[in-house]
């Protein structure tokens, strides 16, 4: 990587003191024409970086430009390998595609739009600039199960936005994130399928969060939230993307904690819903889950079903979510 690749990290991990060119340069193994070449190439990038004589170089409390450096450095060393990128046609169809040419567990893509995104179902989803999205690729040998992961990475982005904005984000099952009863946020787990075994060696967990309204079509916005009413800045979103890789690596939760977890930030529960299914939408009350995460619906002649997919949609204060 060139010098200044390694500078932006060594400075965002510094920001509350100035480092001196000599001391710069040591670190970097790099002479000190080398270290203000590379201060030159990040102030080109849009950083504020504070030169003092006879003090050195600190990054000025208002810069914040969202970077794959400034994200690792916030990072325990070697959690994820962390990619950034201005546009994508979907973040998870990038992940898969590093995914089957051998990334790393823990590799994380992050693209500031989108021009194909997907949700569920192959619906569209929209992606514009107010938004983040994130994909990460799971090695399947490193999680302690698979069948829960929707529901953990769930919780894992309420964690990280309550840490972030002081918020306390709820669920609609299986995996919609709400303030306030609009969604904040969606969330898509795709396989990748071993081709000569057939069983499931990765899985991508796409994650796509409103940071603002802004881009945001006109008819989602009755139905959908952001975090802040404008743009929070670099260092808001570096904070964010770095809790929510914190929370969903190294090892996404499992198990009783978090099924309570779950349960708890769920709306769905004790509610008359309306279960959106294959062959029609049919009404229900929403009773329990179990330890897969899977809904217990009572239908209105008494029987109950069990769902493992598909959607449910309930009212909630003045919002049809």
């Amino acid at each position: 990587m060139a010098a200044k690749d390694h500078l932006i990290p060594l400075l965002e991990q510094n920001r509350d003191r100035f480092l001196s060119g000599q001391e710069i340069a040591k670190k970097l193994g790099v002479t000190r024409a080398a270290v203000w070449k590379a201060v030159r190439l990040m102030e080109r990038d849009g950083y504020v970086v504070e030169a003092v004589t006879n003090r050195g170089y600190r990054l000025a409390p208002e810069s914040g430009v969202f970077s794959a450096q400034a994200v690792a450095a916030l990072l325990p060393e070697g959690l994820a390998d962390v990619r950034v990128y201005p546009s994508l046609d979907s973040s998870n169809n990038k992940a898969k595609e590093l995914a089957a040419a051998g990334c790393p567990h823990g590799t994380a893509v992050f693209a500031a739009t989108q021009t194909g995104g997907r949700g569920r179902y192959g619906r569209a989803f929209a992606s514009p600039a107010g938004g983040m999205y994130l994909s990460v690729v799971l090695r399947v040998g490193e999680l302690p199960e698979t069948e829960t992961l929707t529901a953990a990475a769930a919780v894992s982005v309420c964690r990280a936005v309550e840490s972030v904005t002081g918020r306390e984000p709820q669920i609609k099952w299986v995996n919609d994130v709400l303030l306030d009863g609009k969604k904040v946020c969606g969330i898509l787990s795709e396989a990748v399928s071993d081709l000569e075994s057939g069983g499931i060696e990765w899985v991508v967990v796409g994650v796509g969060i409103n940071i603002t309204p802004d881009g945001l079509p006109e008819e989602l916005l009755p139905i959908a939230a952001a975090l802040f009413p404008k743009e929070p800045g670099g260092l808001v979103r570096t904070r964010l993307a770095a809790e929510l890789l914190k929370n969903i690596l190294p090892r996404p939760m499992s198990g009783e904690a978090m099924i309570a977890e779950y349960k708890r930030r769920l709306t769905t529960l004790g509610r008359d819903v309306t279960v959106h299914a294959p062959d029609g939408a049919y009404a229900a009350f929403a009773e329990d889950l179990d330890e897969r995460c899977r809904l217990t619906v009572r239908l209105p002649d008494g029987t109950r079903r069990v769902l493992t997919g598909g959607e449910v949609s309930v009212k909630l204060a003045n919002n049809n979510q």
